[in-house]
């Protein structure tokens, strides 16, 4: 135990952290960089694969660097090398046949990914340099596609569409948020595998691309164009015959320029200038994205120096305050009564903001009600560390918890006013939220 502690406190003097980011539920917390330098012992599951002759040939530095970032950050305990070891093989040969033995990279990746798969988190993702680039230039909102956001699953090769942008290709074509996506230009994703398919929908603006679905016991195919996507974030207007504002936030992302909390604060300014109300927060299907985004939203509605978020793990314990430090306060605070609607794919930083709501109420700092189905339940927290080929790994590092401090991860936010998936959310929402306009008028 000793000599690992030691093993482990050299790696960690190597890592160079190159700047410490805002924390992003999907996506990076701490940015670091770690050398390509090997350091490992024959427990390692590293070192045990590379002396495997069932395995194919694969870059053992990698692997090496992955297995090492999950020693020192990973925020539960890790099972022994030795069932680390077997799951990870195990679900290689379960998993990867596909795999072409003799592409090094492929293997490599395919090992990695079996190796997160073993440790079980979910969350937990390694990206190649290519990838990395498409997940920040998705990330960054300005991308050429077809519009659909999706989640994947590398080793059952699954690609759930959770979305699409307005007057997209994807949403012109007809397809539609839960179709499973199953063949690429009449490749099945079972064969190729869903990155090979996810970069397949990629291409040339203009290119035509065939996409088929499964949906429900039916499959069917779309045929589009691909075209520059440029995601609109936030969506806002009053709400037909009403003096209410619909603020719609379809995830937490964008770049300096153009990003959600840019344009949340667009919104609220719209309905405290137009005079509504009240407003209607829409976070149904909302999976999440840049933590700082969801302070920097926050940070609009409530005073400063209010605390909106502390993280956890087995070793410490983070507090993050509105105060500010790094830019001009904004001394704005929301006096509308408002309703945040969510239901159970509201993800991550989508949970945060509607647990935050739902405690600033209690806090007697807002006036708001929660409406909708209970969320997700994705209460923890991921880091970034690229390393020199370019590649990076995003694994989980801590819990997360709203203002009161209750964590939901596997538990989900509830609202305080459930509503049944086969009714209008909004209506809902529109009666609570008239409740409480009511209930502020004063007879004269």
């Amino acid at each position: 135990m000793q000599r690992k502690q030691s093993l482990l406190s050299r790696i960690s003097a190597l890592l160079l952290v190159i700047v410490l980011l805002t924390t992003s539920l999907s996506g990076c917390f701490l940015k670091k960089n770690i050398t390509n330098d090997i350091f490992t012992t024959k427990d390692w599951v590293s070192y045990r694969l590379s002396q495997d002759q069932s395995i194919p040939e694969f870059n053992v530095t990698a692997f090496n660097n992955v297995e090492t970032c999950f020693k020192i950050y990973y925020f539960e305990p890790l099972a022994d090398d030795n069932t680390l070891f077997n799951k990870t093989k195990s679900a290689f040969e379960e998993f990867c046949a596909h795999v072409d033995k003799n592409d090094k990279d492929a293997v490599t990746h395919a090992l990695i990914d079996c190796y997160i798969y073993a440790v079980g988190d979910i969350y937990s993702f390694y990206r190649n340099p290519e990838e990395l680039a498409d997940y920040e230039e998705d990330m960054g909102g300005t991308f050429v596609g077809i519009g659909v956001s999706v989640i994947t699953n590398t080793l059952e090769n699954t690609i759930l569409v959770t979305g699409t942008e307005p007057d997209s290709p994807a949403q012109n074509a007809g397809i539609q948020a839960d179709d499973y996506i199953v063949a690429v230009n009449g490749e099945s994703i079972s064969e190729i595998g869903a990155k090979a398919a996810v970069d397949k929908i990629r291409g040339e603006v203009g290119a035509e691309v065939t996409i088929t679905v499964l949906r429900g016991e039916e499959e069917i195919s779309f045929t589009m164009a691909r075209a520059i996507i440029t995601e609109k974030f936030v969506t806002y207007d009053f709400i037909e015959n009403t003096k209410i504002v619909l603020i719609r936030i379809k995830s937490f992302k964008g770049d300096d320029q153009n990003n959600t909390a840019i344009q949340f604060r667009q919104a609220i300014d719209f309905a405290e200038s137009e005079g509504a109300e009240g407003i209607v927060f829409d976070l149904r299907s909302n999976p999440g994205g840049y933590l700082h985004l969801t302070t920097d939203m926050l940070s609009y509605l409530i005073p400063n120096n209010t605390q909106i978020v502390s993280f956890s793990s087995n070793k410490s314990s983070i507090y993050s305050e509105n105060d500010r430090t790094d830019k001009e306060p904004l001394d704005h605070v929301l006096t509308l009564p408002s309703v945040v609607v969510c239901n159970r794919s509201s993800a991550s930083a989508a949970e945060l903001f509607t647990g935050a709501m739902r405690d600033y109420n209690k806090m007697g700092i807002l006036n708001t009600v929660i409406v909708g189905e209970v969320t997700y339940k994705k209460g923890v927290m991921q880091n970034t560390i690229s390393f020199n080929d370019g590649s990076a790994l995003t694994l989980t590092t801590a819990r997360y918890n709203p203002p009161l401090g209750e964590n939901f991860h596997g538990i989900g936010v509830t609202p305080d006013v459930l509503v049944n998936e086969n009714e209008d959310f909004i209506a809902v929402a529109i009666d609570e939220l008239n409740k409480i306009i009511a209930a502020q008028i004063v007879p004269q």
